[in-house]
């Protein structure tokens, strides 16, 4: 669940702890979260949406998230109580990347959150690779029938829309081309690798949101939905 809703296999699963671990090496939490989970509990509680690959400012808040003395590794073996581990003072995260790009951090921790109250329902074998593919045609990056895809067309799409430095820095542990986004065009096992944070990624350049892609119907027709519109100039039916 932390990584997002999509389901995995345990490749995928091995994949996502690999590259990102240096991402995520201790809990973590948001400093007016905890103010707030005292006034209204008493207590604090580790959330669950703070934990999530990409996340690195509290969606609430907008500030950024900090990191706990518990690791990672611990928290996978033993339990470590919310409210003694927030206790510490907080050490503001230097200045980074993340916080020049803040607007983006955002939405990838947005868009998680939506993955995690919804992706359980979502019947990804229609919204997969076929998917993609139809909606990069239309935004012509793909042939008209979506069985070519054009790599180049897509890696500027996903880089305007992302920023490259932003990319870059997200996916700095990842050991594969920087343009992996491409393998899409390959078959399926190829995209089966991805994570569910890369899915979001590109669902956004697809859509706009995740939410947006699931709700989006695709045209298998490459030329739409009849009646058709004559474009013939010298027809007597033109523009018909």
């Amino acid at each position: 669940m932390l990584g997002g809703g999509i389901p995995a296999s345990k490749h995928d699963r091995r994949v996502t702890q690999k590259t990102l671990r240096s991402r995520l090496q201790y809990l973590r939490y948001c400093p007016l979260c905890v103010a707030e989970n005292i006034g209204a509990y008493g207590e604090v509680y580790w959330h669950r949406k703070h934990q999530l690959p990409g996340s690195y400012h509290c969606t609430k808040h907008e500030i950024r998230l900090v990191d706990s003395h518990v690791s990672t590794k611990q928290a996978a073996h033993w339990f470590f109580p919310a409210s003694e581990e927030t206790k510490f003072d907080v050490v503001p995260a230097p200045m980074d990347i993340f916080d020049k790009h803040k607007d983006k951090s955002l939405k990838i921790g947005r868009e998680s959150e939506w993955l995690l109250e919804h992706g359980l329902s979502v019947d990804w074998l229609e919204n997969g690779r076929d998917k993609y593919l139809m909606l990069f045609r239309d935004s012509k990056m793909a042939s008209i029938y979506g069985t070519r895809g054009y790599p180049n067309m897509l890696s500027d799409a996903v880089n305007e829309y992302w920023g490259g430095d932003f990319l870059e820095e997200l996916f700095l542990d990842i050991k594969t081309s920087p343009k992996w986004f491409t393998s899409i065009y390959i078959n399926q096992a190829t995209m089966s690798q991805f994570m569910p944070l890369q899915h979001i990624l590109l669902m956004c350049v697809a859509k706009g949101s995740v939410e947006d892609f699931v709700s989006s119907e695709v045209v298998r027709n490459p030329f739409g939905n009849p009646p058709y519109i004559c474009e013939n100039p010298i027809c007597e039916h033109y523009h018909t």
